[in-house]
């Protein structure tokens, strides 16, 4: 059997790198530190190898591979549209990447039914200690590897999908930060702040409709209704263009009275996206409302550095919004409705509670809004004479 392997050191543990038909590229840890341990694990494993059934070309991994992730190519994209789902091309771009550069390199050369949990384990586990990626990061890739396995037993040519037995690695993420009410009413009663009026615009709906930046970027001038509402079905990616929601539910979403006008003006001045700047006719640029966020909070008196201590982006408008419409005691089914969460877990996730919030509040919008918006006029003029973004 054409089989290597070489070991090194790295912080006084020995790591070993094996190659062949059976495994393709595949890196993990001895858990040993002297050499002679770390070469007699080295052969104990290439024994565990050799006793896997010998490669079908017409099996592998490899070959069954060969058009995921490809936009209208993929056999699990079809699959779900199919069934009424629609993958973005965003997530077709990623999970192709993932695929070509993590999974094809250590299983692209196997057998489709050689690989084993334990191998699973071993390239997570390599991942995580080797090329230090976050648990986050390490689930993402192992989701794409479980679907792809998924769809194979499905189709019976797998007799069990091998994912199912490995566990989820541990999730460190930081907790997401919200503001307070009275940061919130200084930012928003702050107009000079805002270097651009139309991303100040921008803020305040993710603030009163917990609307995603995508969400925001994609209304368009047929989504503000005459009842004081929104409708919210499209989602906007700047490599792509238009897109449906994340979940691909579409959601009605009322707005206070002040703040549906100042869309609507805005929309009297737009034939298509309601948020383009002067002389545009694509959505202003994600990189724009994050800065002029970012920005305004600074000259309020928030730092850059407690920004990114705190974990505070414009995302944290959706936890803001879904703890105080919960604390304001409006039903869970509401405020799922209004957000577009689809589980109670997830809403748990973007709830932040305090000892203040158990007190009487307000309205949401009566906390959310300041005492008067920007004129109409303003939201439009966000260059200056030579064309770059004021600020």
């Amino acid at each position: 059997m054409a089989q290597q392997f070489f070991i090194y050191k790295r912080n006084k543990i020995y790591y070993a790198c094996f190659t062949s038909v059976y495994c393709g590229r595949l890196r993990m840890s001895t858990k040993c530190k002297t050499k002679a341990e770390a070469v007699l694990f080295c052969t104990r494993k290439i024994a565990e190898l050799s006793a896997l059934p010998e490669a079908d070309i017409g099996d592998t991994f490899e070959r069954l591979a060969k058009n995921w992730w490809l936009d209208g190519k993929c056999p699990y994209q079809l699959e779900s549209k199919r069934n009424g789902r629609i993958i973005s091309k965003g997530y077709l771009r990623t999970a192709r990447h993932v695929l070509e550069s993590r999974l094809l390199p250590v299983f692209g050369k196997m057998h489709i039914r050689s690989i084993t949990p334990p191998m699973i384990d071993d390239w997570k586990y390599s991942m995580h200690e080797q090329d230090e990626l976050s648990g986050k990061s390490v689930n993402g890739y192992l989701t794409i590897l479980r679907t792809m396995m998924d769809y194979w037993w499905r189709r019976g040519i797998l007799a069990e999908n091998p994912c199912l037995k490995v566990r989820w690695m541990r999730k460190e993420s930081a907790v997401r930060g919200i503001l307070t009410d009275e940061e919130v009413r200084k930012l928003f009663s702050t107009k000079e702040a805002w270097s651009t009026p139309l991303a100040y615009l921008a803020n305040v709906l993710a603030a009163c409709s917990g609307m995603r930046m995508g969400e925001v970027q994609g209304l368009r001038v047929e989504d503000i209704q005459q009842d004081g509402t929104i409708i919210v079905r499209h989602s906007y990616d700047e490599k792509y263009g238009l897109k449906c929601t994340k979940t691909g539910i579409i959601r009605c979403i009322p707005l206070p009275a002040e703040l549906h006008r100042a869309l609507q003006d805005v929309a009297m001045r737009s034939d298509g996206y309601i948020f383009v700047l002067d002389g545009e006719t694509h959505p202003m640029r994600r990189s724009c409302i994050l800065r002029n966020l970012r920005f305004a909070l600074k000259r309020i008196g928030i730092s850059l550095e407690e920004q990114k201590q705190r974990n505070i982006c414009f995302h944290s408008w959706r936890h803001y919004l879904n703890s105080r419409l919960r604390v304001s005691g409006v039903p869970d089914v509401v405020v799922k409705a209004v957000t577009g969460h689809t589980t109670d877990q997830m809403m748990e996730h973007y709830t932040h509670i305090n000892a203040h919030d158990a007190e009487a509040v307000a309205t949401v919008s009566d906390k959310v809004l300041p005492s008067g918006l920007m004129e109409p006029y303003e939201y439009v003029q966000a260059r200056d004479a030579h064309g770059r973004f004021i600020g």
